[in-house]
């Protein structure tokens, strides 16, 4: 673990877990971070460390446009293990060394919104899924991909389910009920 680290702004017993501000990433990938961690568990025997954040893939000015695998893709939820070697320090993101292959690079889309408006409430699912880490319910580790796959796409549709309901788009994550099922319910970690 790095010295001098700030306290986690989530600790459990299954991880730490830091946020990464958006302010101290460089001003390219800061353009397109919704939100970002730095995870800090005991999930793999060769590190420790991984990085989950989930980027919007809307064009933006002055680059190119982001490769989507369809048309309807809106946001990319990405995990990385860290080598031991790199930095692990959440104010300086810079320093942090992602190991290849990723563990999941995983595209979604199906938000009631394409401007951005959905920001929120895909910050705060991956807060959410930072906390199933934290509580020891999920690991970042490869073996987990289909878990993951499988969380986004139920945060999805009960975020449409919500919206339609309702009549509003862009709800507010918060407000989204926990769902039935075999899935971790996500809103059992805010108790």
């Amino acid at each position: 673990m790095a010295e001098n680290r700030a306290l986690p702004d989530i600790n459990g017993p299954g991880a730490q877990a830091w946020q990464i501000p958006l302010y101290v990433m460089p001003p390219e990938a800061r353009q397109a971070t919704v939100s970002a961690w730095l995870i800090h568990g005991a999930f793999h025997p060769c590190w420790d460390h991984w990085l989950m954040s989930i980027v919007h893939l809307r064009d933006l000015p002055g680059t190119t446009p982001a490769r989507k695998q369809s048309p309807e893709t809106q946001y990319e939820f990405i995990i990385a293990s860290l080598a031991n070697e790199g930095g692990h320090d959440p104010l300086h993101p810079e320093t942090m060394e992602i190991l290849s292959p990723l563990d999941l690079c995983y595209q979604f889309g199906g938000m009631n919104n394409s401007d951005g408006t959905n920001d929120a409430h895909v910050r705060n699912m991956l807060t959410d899924f930072v906390r199933l880490v934290c509580e020891g319910k999920a690991s970042p580790d490869t073996d987990y991909r289909t878990f993951w796959q499988q969380q986004v796409k139920e945060s999805v549709f009960w975020q449409q389910q919500v919206a339609k309901s309702v009549g509003l788009i862009g709800v507010c994550y918060e407000d989204i009920p926990a769902w039935p099922g075999d899935a971790v319910p996500l809103a059992s970690l805010h108790e």
